[in-house]
Formats: C-alpha cells, sequence, structure tokens
C-alpha cells in the first residue's frame, strides 16, 4: 500500500511538471521541465512495478538531457530508440501494455529530434499524453490518469492558443544599408547577388577572394551567402559606444515585414545568430522558427568595438531568401 501511494504522489508531481511545460515558448525550455517530469516518471513507475516503463523513461532521461545540450544528434537518436525496443521488449512484465510504454518513448524520440519548435513539440506531446494515459489507467496510476485527461484537453487548448497568437503577431525586422543604396529600386540584396562589403568575412574565411567567402559562409550553414541580417528592433544609441552612432550617422534604416515574406514564400529558413566572440569569431548559429524569434529589447550597452564586439553581442536573425533578396515592395524606408 505504502509504494502504491508514492507511486501515486510521483505521479501526481510530474503531472505537474508536464503542466507547467507546455506553456514554454522555448523548446529547450519546455524540454528542461519535461526532463523533471521524466525523473518523478521513473520513481512512480519503479514504485507501481512498472519495470518496462521505468527503463524506457530513463532511456528518455538521458536522450532529454542530450536534448537540452543541443548533442541530440540522427545517430544518438536511433541508438537510444533502438534501445529502448530492445530493452523494453526484454524487460516488459506488462504484455501489450509494456509495449505501449515503449512505444511512447520511442515515437517521442524521434519527435523531439525532428521537431524544430516549441508548438511541433505539443503536437507530439499530444499523441504521447494518450499513448501514456492507457498505461497508467492499467498500472492504475490514477493521478497520472486525471491529469492526462485534463492534460490532453489543456494541450489541445495550448495549441489552438499559440497558433491563434502566431498568426497575430507581426514579426518587424531592420536593416541597415550605406547612404548610398538601390534598395528602393532593387531591393535589400545578399552578398551572393555580387553586392555587399565582404571584408568583414575575410578574416574568418582565410581569404580576400570573394569565391572563398561565398564557401566559408555555406560551409556554416546552407543558404547563408542567400540570407540577408535582420533586427528586432532600430540601434538605440544611449551615449554608450560612439560606432553604434556611427552606424546610424552613416547608414538608412529600413524595415521589412518577415510575416509576409514567408507568406508569400520568399523564405527558405530563418537562423538566429546567439552570439560570438570578437571580431565575429566562434559563432553560435543556432535554425528556428518564426515563433522562436526573441522581440524582448536588446542589449545595446554590451557593444564594445574597442574589443570588436558590436553584432556578436547583439542578437540577430539571418533570413535565408531563395532569391536572395527581398524584391522593394516588401520595404519601408524609416527616417
Amino acid at each position: 500500500m505504502l509504494l502504491f501511494i508514492l507511486g501515486n504522489i510521483f505521479a501526481l508531481i510530474a503531472s505537474v511538471c508536464v503542466v507547467i511545460s507546455v506553456v514554454k515558448k522555448n523548446k529547450k525550455t519546455l524540454i528542461e521541465w519535461q526532463t523533471a517530469q521524466i525523473v518523478f516518471c521513473i520513481l512512480s513507475n519503479i514504485a507501481l512495478f512498472a519495470y518496462a516503463a521505468a527503463v524506457t523513461n530513463s532511456i528518455a532521461l538521458i536522450r532529454n538531457i542530450l536534448a537540452c545540450k543541443n548533442k541530440l544528434t540522427s545517430q544518438m537518436t536511433f541508438a537510444l530508440s533502438a534501445v529502448c525496443i530492445i530493452v523494453g521488449w526484454y524487460i516488459n512484465n506488462l504484455g501489450i501494455v509494456g509495449w505501449i510504454a515503449v512505444i511512447a518513448s520511442t515515437s517521442y524520440t524521434i519527435f523531439m529530434y525532428t521537431t524544430k519548435n516549441a508548438q511541433q513539440m505539443r503536437y507530439a506531446m499530444l499523441a504521447n499524453i494518450f499513448l501514456w494515459l492507457i498505461h497508467d489507467f492499467y498500472i492504475q496510476a490514477y493521478p497520472s490518469v486525471i491529469t492526462g485527461i485534463g492534460m490532453f484537453v489543456w494541450t489541445i487548448i495550448q495549441i489552438a492558443r499559440h497558433e491563434h497568437q502566431r498568426r497575430k503577431v507581426k514579426i518587424k525586422l531592420y536593416h541597415y544599408a550605406p547612404k548610398k543604396n538601390t534598395v528602393l529600386k532593387n531591393g535589400i540584396l545578399s552578398v551572393s547577388q555580387g553586392v555587399g562589403n565582404l571584408k568583414a568575412y575575410a578574416e574568418r574565411a582565410h581569404s580576400n577572394k570573394r569565391k572563398d567567402i561565398l564557401n566559408w559562409l555555406e560551409s556554416s550553414f546552407h543558404g547563408r551567402s542567400r540570407s540577408i541580417s535582420g533586427l528586432t528592433e532600430p540601434i538605440h544609441w544611449q551615449n554608450n559606444d560612439p560606432v553604434l552612432k556611427q552606424i546610424v550617422d552613416q547608414s538608412e534604416l529600413f524595415s521589412f515585414d518577415l510575416n509576409q515574406l514567408i507568406k508569400d514564400g520568399l523564405v527558405e529558413s530563418i537562423w538566429l545568430k546567439k552570439g560570438s566572440r570578437a571580431h565575429g569569431k566562434a559563432e553560435k548559429l543556432i535554425k528556428i522558427h518564426p515563433d522562436e524569434i526573441d522581440l524582448s529589447p536588446l542589449p545595446w550597452k554590451k557593444v564594445k568595438a574597442s574589443k570588436g564586439l558590436i553584432y556578436g553581442v547583439i542578437r540577430h536573425y539571418l533570413i535565408v531568401l531563395k532569391d536572395g533578396k527581398i524584391p522593394p515592395k516588401y520595404i519601408q524606408k524609416l527616417p
């Protein structure tokens, strides 16, 4: 009886963790809360003698830790899925119900690697919750069943809410161009269009040749030579680093509606440049979904041109365009 009570208490705590995870906007934070949930699920499984579930959840715990550290590769996904199936088959003591736990964990491992954002993860969670509902009902983890039903409904609501927000929020990005430009005539052009200052990339590409620099750009991620950089807000110069005022004084500011570009099929992918060391070295580049664009204020006070830290400390986005340019009709010139 004591183990039965403990098992249900752990199941209840696990359910609370899931409730918190579903409302998270970031995939990584969502996974972190699910990692806490898995720990309590394992404890619940052991207390309720559901050994196949305990083993598959232990493998899932490894999976989540790797995902949080961005180390869940395709090879690791395949290996964890294979181990889950083999071990689950060997230790399963609940027949078909035991296999449900194995299928739930294996499929979610694959979803975790293939999904790109928190919304896709919610769809994966919906299927996962349904499978675990069947399993938990059989092993009499009743708090998990009750909260699981609630979670199933709650997840559907969150999917609908985030889908509504995604359609409602307009993402405007800002781009600086030299005073002498042809933006309103030819559009904002990427370096693949034969324009742009390539000197900023020469040191990192170890060459001054255009071909070598374009190859280096493509080596960082496919399509980078066709990308346009964009900020989520104009530069705020507040008597901090003079280089910011210099950029503003020597440039013209343009904006474009990213939602419209995506709707019209001009965007191939979006990458976040999360940061880098001085002079753009050791860049942190992450492929993201439009829903993951962070519109919070940018830390302009961190800019220190004397140390080679300008856009390396300012979050910005690289929009890979199918034709390597944004046509003039999508662009607005700002004062």
